[in-house]
């Protein structure tokens, strides 16, 4: 799965973003997607995965960060593997959202 699937799978569910795109405060539910660092010592492209972020933001509360992560985990079970989540529920103030941070790694495909 290329960056194009995913960003359209997750945009299915909530509207996805890539980096760099986000300015002043979040007025709706969104979550932007980002490819990890590949990192030599930890590398895990011999394996043929791809690492990637996906950041969600919620201007309403916690509550509907865990239900946007559950809908990924659902949409995604069948083509990736959740490697874990990122910190607690988090405040951004200069968004004006709530964030969390997953973490997913897809087999590469070209």
């Amino acid at each position: 799965m290329n960056r194009i699937d995913l960003f359209t799978l997750l945009n299915s569910i909530i509207p996805t973003y890539s980096v760099g795109q986000l300015r002043g405060a979040i007025k709706q539910d969104l979550c932007i997607l980002r490819r990890g660092v590949d990192l030599p010592s930890a590398s895990n492209s011999l394996g043929h995965w791809d690492n990637w972020y996906i950041d969600i933001y919620s201007p309403h509360s916690v509550s509907n960060i865990d239900n946007i992560i559950n809908n990924i985990k659902e949409i995604l079970s069948e083509c990736a593997e959740i490697q874990s989540m990122h910190g607690g529920d988090y405040y951004d103030d200069v968004l004006r959202a709530f964030s969390n941070t997953i973490s997913v790694r897809i087999p590469n495909t070209y």
